[in-house]
């Protein structure tokens, strides 16, 4: 995993003179938990890499790192690996356990692209790791909608 931090890493910051920049806030799993935000470079006029931060259930702070493809102006299509849910175990204590996983979906941004304003995205989460750590047998995947405003 560190790998993959430090290959965005020097992606992005050797990129960031040349490329176009925008920065998110919102919530759900494209801004890194329930509450965060990404910075977001260009590749190219239709492709964009992002990487960012949020808090969580577990009062901890998670990231998430993707792509975003741009099929026009508006509609964009996602995939990102970050954090998926956080699992609430109680016993003599009570603890949270966040989980990552592959994320992908496709959103609507109503500003556009290239100018500010709110973004929504419907995501295909993997979730079997949240199903499992919850007593679970099943192997599931769900639908959640993240919402956020893009500078």
């Amino acid at each position: 995993m560190k790998k993959i931090y430090t290959f965005f890493s020097i992606l992005i910051l050797s990129t960031m003179s040349l490329a176009d920049q925008n920065y998110d806030v919102g919530i759900g799993t494209n801004y890194g938990g329930l509450l965060g935000g990404t910075v977001s470079v260009d590749l190219n006029e239709n492709t964009e890499i992002f990487g960012g931060l949020g808090l969580t259930l577990g009062d901890s702070v998670e990231s998430v790192i993707g792509a975003k493809f741009w099929v026009n102006d508006s509609i964009r299509l996602t995939g990102n690996y970050g954090y998926n849910c956080t699992v609430k175990t109680i016993s003599t204590t009570t603890t949270y356990k966040d989980y990552y996983g592959l994320n992908v979906g496709a959103g609507y941004s109503f500003g556009g692209k290239d100018s500010n304003g709110v973004a929504v995205d419907l995501m295909l989460i993997d979730s079997s790791d949240c199903s499992k750590a919850a007593g679970s047998s099943e192997s599931s995947s769900s639908v959640k909608i993240t919402a956020g405003y893009r500078f």
